[in-house]
């Protein structure tokens, strides 16, 4: 799991190489396990990636409205991850962390992150990446709001609870198909 710095911007113009112009640690998202130097939970991609997430637990989200999201840390019935398609595979994910559990220090809120499931080598073996604005995880509190520089696409996060994470969003219209390949422990294969 990578940090990902883009300079002004919080995300890359370019997603087909998220490398252009930005800098990347390839270990330096310390808010997940599969970062380094942490003992935090693993995000919401590397849980649905490890198999601890099923389908029904990941929002897939192509129309706008308001939606609501769960805790990642604790066991609950609802959505884990909202994932804001970008095209090619490539997704945002969302995942609300609060500061229980392993989680404890992470600050709350929402925290956005790039899923690129299609890295080349010799880059790095990553698929998500971690934005940092001024030096700090890139993450959103009640009344903010992100809006992506390159695509028509939005985030404003409206209440957090503790349990629960209210999100406007405003995806951008996505022709064929938006499935990614889906990785289980470090291999690949079509979703079906």
């Amino acid at each position: 799991a990578a940090d990902w710095v883009c300079g002004a911007n919080i995300v890359a113009q370019n997603l087909d190489d998220p490398f252009a112009g930005c800098t990347v640690d390839g270990y330096g998202d310390t808010l997940d396990v599969m970062g380094k130097e942490n003992t935090h939970h693993f995000s919401a991609v590397n849980k649905e990636y490890a198999g601890f997430l099923d389908n029904s637990q990941i929002l897939t989200v192509t129309s706008e409205g308001e939606y609501t999201i769960d805790q990642l840390e604790m066991p609950s019935s609802g959505y884990k991850s909202a994932k804001i398609p970008l095209g090619e595979g490539n997704f945002y994910n969302l995942e609300y962390r609060v500061p229980q559990g392993y989680d404890v220090g992470v600050p709350e809120g929402v925290y956005l992150r790039l899923q690129v499931p299609k890295l080349e080598e010799p880059k790095y073996k990553v698929t998500t990446f971690l934005p940092k604005v001024n030096g700090e995880f890139y993450y959103l509190t009640p009344g903010e709001t992100f809006t992506d520089p390159f695509r028509p696409i939005s985030v404003s996060l409206l209440s957090m609870d503790g349990k629960q994470a209210r999100l406007k969003i405003k995806p951008m219209p996505i022709t064929g198909s938006i499935d990614a390949p889906k990785e289980l422990l470090g291999s690949s294969f079509p979703m079906f």
